[in-house]
């Protein structure tokens, strides 16, 4: 049966007004949230035995009283607060690796990447099994080249170690996605999310994958989830 051509026409020009729209929620959103939100700790599932996650695993609240108050300042756009308070915290206890872990954290947004890595480091050496640390390392490398192989090695560690790492398992997916590797993504951006529903990370990287496939109504749903929960 031929084909409709103004049927077709009309189609196309609501998928580029859809695209147009979700991509101005999308913007500022990942603009303020791919940081914010990437200070606290996390895990993964589906096809994968997971253990029960630990409070590091899933982003629970620590319990130091310094690390919270830095987490507030960093939430709160206080970079360079938060930044001198996790150097503070470091001066007096070097072996803190919560507070190494963050302060790499804020150089890779800065795009300091030889700082950050020295930092990820100085934790493997006092914690070399560190899950969070291997992730970050990996995505640190991720970063700078995805097709970068050490950050491969790295995400694989942090999962091998930890199978419910919620930041390995959305690191893992975002490599997947730079590699078109679709299927995998979102069985890494899924497992994530079966843990913390609420973990906006994963949402944000299944709401890309699920924008490049065209997937528009899941990608609105996704972004939506995240905007509630940050």
């Amino acid at each position: 049966m031929p084909k409709c051509h103004s049927c077709a026409t009309s189609i196309g020009r609501f998928e580029r007004f859809l695209r147009k729209s979700l991509l101005i929620v999308l913007s500022p959103l990942f603009l303020s949230l791919v940081f914010t939100c990437g200070i606290n700790s996390a895990s993964y599932a589906q096809e994968i035995q997971a253990p029960v996650p630990s409070q590091e695993s899933l982003g629970k609240p620590l319990t130091d009283p310094a690390i919270q108050k830095a987490q507030i300042m960093l939430e709160s756009g206080q970079l360079e607060g938060a930044e001198s308070l996790y150097r503070a915290i470091l001066k007096q206890n070097p072996r803190h690796t919560e507070a190494r872990l963050a302060l790499a954290k804020i150089l890779i947004r800065q795009q300091n990447w030889g700082a950050a890595q020295a930092e990820l480091e100085k934790a493997l050496r006092v914690n070399p099994n560190h899950a969070s640390v291997l992730a970050e390392l990996g995505h640190l490398f991720f970063l700078q080249n995805p097709e970068n192989l050490q950050a491969k090695d790295y995400l694989d560690q942090a999962l091998s170690l930890n199978p419910g790492n919620l930041w390995a398992l959305t690191y893992t997916g975002d490599r997947e996605l730079a590699q078109n590797m679709i299927g995998p993504a979102e069985q890494h951006y899924q497992a994530a999310l079966a843990l913390n529903t609420q973990f906006v990370p994963a949402l944000r990287g299944l709401a890309s994958l699920q924008m490049r496939v065209k997937d528009f109504v899941r990608a609105r749903q996704s972004i939506l989830h995240a905007l509630e929960v940050n």
